[in-house]
Protein backbone atom coordinates (compact mmCIF):
# COMPACT_ATOMS: atom_id res chain seq x y z
CA UNK A 1 0.00 0.00 0.00
CA UNK A 2 3.04 2.34 0.42
CA UNK A 3 4.15 2.07 -2.42
CA UNK A 4 0.73 3.03 -4.37
CA UNK A 5 0.53 6.14 -2.13
CA UNK A 6 3.82 7.42 -3.07
CA UNK A 7 2.59 6.91 -6.59
CA UNK A 8 -0.36 8.69 -5.94
CA UNK A 9 1.79 11.45 -4.46
CA UNK A 10 4.05 11.72 -7.08
CA UNK A 11 1.27 11.50 -9.64
CA UNK A 12 -1.04 13.91 -8.11
CA UNK A 13 1.65 16.32 -6.59
CA UNK A 14 -0.22 16.45 -3.51
CA UNK A 15 0.90 15.36 0.20
CA UNK A 16 -2.43 13.92 1.48
CA UNK A 17 -4.12 11.33 -0.51
CA UNK A 18 -6.17 9.02 1.78
CA UNK A 19 -9.07 9.92 -0.12
CA UNK A 20 -7.78 8.21 -3.35
CA UNK A 21 -7.42 4.90 -2.22
CA UNK A 22 -10.47 2.91 -3.02
CA UNK A 23 -11.26 1.89 -6.50
CA UNK A 24 -8.97 2.48 -9.53
CA UNK A 25 -8.84 2.02 -13.10
CA UNK A 26 -6.06 2.09 -15.91
CA UNK A 27 -7.21 2.79 -19.27
CA UNK A 28 -5.24 2.39 -22.43
CA UNK A 29 -6.08 4.07 -25.66
CA UNK A 30 -4.64 2.76 -28.85
CA UNK A 31 -4.21 5.16 -31.92
CA UNK A 32 -7.64 4.06 -33.75
CA UNK A 33 -9.53 4.57 -30.64
CA UNK A 34 -11.56 7.75 -29.53
CA UNK A 35 -9.15 10.16 -28.17
CA UNK A 36 -11.65 12.66 -26.39
CA UNK A 37 -12.44 12.23 -22.10
CA UNK A 38 -15.35 13.27 -20.13
CA UNK A 39 -16.20 13.25 -16.93
CA UNK A 40 -17.04 9.94 -15.02
CA UNK A 41 -19.36 11.44 -12.80
CA UNK A 42 -21.53 14.82 -12.37
CA UNK A 43 -20.12 17.59 -9.79
CA UNK A 44 -17.93 20.26 -8.88
CA UNK A 45 -14.37 20.42 -10.05
CA UNK A 46 -12.16 20.96 -7.23
CA UNK A 47 -8.82 20.82 -9.04
CA UNK A 48 -7.48 20.89 -12.69
CA UNK A 49 -3.70 21.35 -13.17
CA UNK A 50 -1.32 20.07 -16.19
CA UNK A 51 1.56 18.71 -14.98
CA UNK A 52 5.35 18.31 -16.01
CA UNK A 53 4.38 19.96 -19.37
CA UNK A 54 8.13 20.06 -19.43
CA UNK A 55 9.15 17.14 -19.98
CA UNK A 56 8.95 14.52 -23.09
CA UNK A 57 6.29 11.80 -22.86
CA UNK A 58 7.46 7.48 -23.78
CA UNK A 59 4.95 5.09 -24.95
CA UNK A 60 1.94 4.36 -22.81
CA UNK A 61 2.12 0.58 -24.18
CA UNK A 62 1.76 -1.89 -21.28
CA UNK A 63 5.04 -3.98 -22.06
CA UNK A 64 7.01 -1.15 -20.64
CA UNK A 65 4.60 -0.48 -17.37
CA UNK A 66 6.78 -3.28 -15.35
CA UNK A 67 10.34 -0.44 -15.98
CA UNK A 68 8.82 3.56 -15.94
CA UNK A 69 5.83 4.48 -14.32
CA UNK A 70 4.27 6.64 -16.69
CA UNK A 71 2.06 7.93 -14.02
CA UNK A 72 4.96 9.73 -12.73
CA UNK A 73 7.10 10.50 -15.75
CA UNK A 74 4.65 11.23 -18.44
CA UNK A 75 3.27 14.77 -19.14
CA UNK A 76 -0.50 14.73 -17.74
CA UNK A 77 -3.19 16.39 -16.32
CA UNK A 78 -5.33 15.99 -13.42
CA UNK A 79 -8.58 16.73 -12.50
CA UNK A 80 -10.98 16.03 -9.50
CA UNK A 81 -14.29 16.13 -9.18
CA UNK A 82 -16.36 15.70 -6.32
CA UNK A 83 -19.72 13.61 -6.57
CA UNK A 84 -22.91 15.68 -6.84
CA UNK A 85 -24.88 12.65 -5.82
CA UNK A 86 -22.69 10.48 -3.62
CA UNK A 87 -21.63 11.90 -0.62
CA UNK A 88 -17.77 11.73 -0.44
CA UNK A 89 -17.02 10.12 -3.61
CA UNK A 90 -14.25 11.97 -5.08
CA UNK A 91 -12.39 10.84 -8.49
CA UNK A 92 -9.30 11.69 -9.82
CA UNK A 93 -9.41 11.58 -13.68
CA UNK A 94 -5.45 11.28 -14.55
CA UNK A 95 -4.72 12.30 -18.36
CA UNK A 96 -1.63 11.07 -19.64
CA UNK A 97 0.20 11.54 -22.78
CA UNK A 98 1.94 8.98 -24.48
CA UNK A 99 4.67 9.15 -27.05
CA UNK A 100 3.86 12.18 -29.61
CA UNK A 101 0.47 12.89 -27.54
CA UNK A 102 2.08 15.45 -25.61
CA UNK A 103 -0.77 17.84 -26.13
CA UNK A 104 -3.56 17.36 -24.03
CA UNK A 105 -5.99 19.91 -25.03
CA UNK A 106 -8.66 20.72 -21.95
CA UNK A 107 -11.79 22.68 -22.60
CA UNK A 108 -11.38 26.41 -22.38
CA UNK A 109 -14.02 26.53 -19.60
CA UNK A 110 -13.18 24.20 -17.42
CA UNK A 111 -11.43 25.48 -13.82
CA UNK A 112 -11.72 24.86 -9.96
CA UNK A 113 -15.16 25.49 -8.95
CA UNK A 114 -17.58 25.02 -11.66
CA UNK A 115 -19.63 21.97 -11.85
CA UNK A 116 -19.41 19.08 -14.17
CA UNK A 117 -21.92 16.98 -16.17
CA UNK A 118 -21.72 13.10 -16.14
CA UNK A 119 -19.95 12.35 -20.12
CA UNK A 120 -19.34 16.53 -20.19
CA UNK A 121 -16.64 16.26 -22.48
CA UNK A 122 -13.73 17.73 -20.60
CA UNK A 123 -10.71 18.03 -23.66
CA UNK A 124 -9.21 15.61 -26.22
CA UNK A 125 -5.25 14.40 -27.08
CA UNK A 126 -4.79 15.60 -30.99
CA UNK A 127 -3.09 12.53 -32.00
CA UNK A 128 -1.38 8.85 -30.98
CA UNK A 129 -1.92 6.51 -27.88
CA UNK A 130 -2.76 7.80 -24.13
CA UNK A 131 -3.77 6.54 -21.01
CA UNK A 132 -6.33 7.73 -18.60
CA UNK A 133 -6.10 6.36 -14.76
CA UNK A 134 -9.26 7.37 -12.49
CA UNK A 135 -8.59 6.88 -9.28
CA UNK A 136 -11.63 6.55 -6.39
CA UNK A 137 -11.84 7.69 -3.39
CA UNK A 138 -14.73 4.95 -2.51
CA UNK A 139 -14.46 1.58 -3.83
CA UNK A 140 -17.13 1.39 -6.95
CA UNK A 141 -17.85 -1.63 -8.82
CA UNK A 142 -18.04 -2.31 -12.73
CA UNK A 143 -21.32 -1.73 -14.16
CA UNK A 144 -21.17 -4.66 -16.78
CA UNK A 145 -21.01 -7.87 -15.40
CA UNK A 146 -19.09 -9.38 -18.07
CA UNK A 147 -16.14 -6.58 -17.81
CA UNK A 148 -15.94 -7.53 -14.00
CA UNK A 149 -15.55 -11.04 -14.74
CA UNK A 150 -12.64 -10.22 -17.03
CA UNK A 151 -10.85 -8.01 -14.33
CA UNK A 152 -11.50 -10.59 -11.48
CA UNK A 153 -9.17 -12.81 -13.97
CA UNK A 154 -7.05 -10.10 -14.66
CA UNK A 155 -7.92 -9.19 -18.07
CA UNK A 156 -8.02 -6.44 -20.44
CA UNK A 157 -11.74 -5.30 -22.19
CA UNK A 158 -12.83 -2.45 -24.01
CA UNK A 159 -15.61 -0.31 -22.63
CA UNK A 160 -17.67 1.35 -25.78
CA UNK A 161 -17.84 5.10 -26.00
CA UNK A 162 -21.19 6.69 -24.10
CA UNK A 163 -21.19 3.31 -21.60
CA UNK A 164 -21.05 3.59 -17.94
CA UNK A 165 -17.99 1.96 -16.69
CA UNK A 166 -18.62 1.70 -12.87
CA UNK A 167 -21.52 1.93 -10.70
Amino acid sequence: MELLSDTIRVLLKTPTLPQFLGSAAMMYLAPADYHCYHAPIAGKLLSLALLDQHRYSITVKPYIFSSVNILTRNRRAVAVIESDSRPGLRVAVVIVGGVTVDSIRLEPNLRAGVSVKKGQRLGAFARGGSAIALLFSNSVRLADSRAEALAAAGRDFKIEVGRSLAV
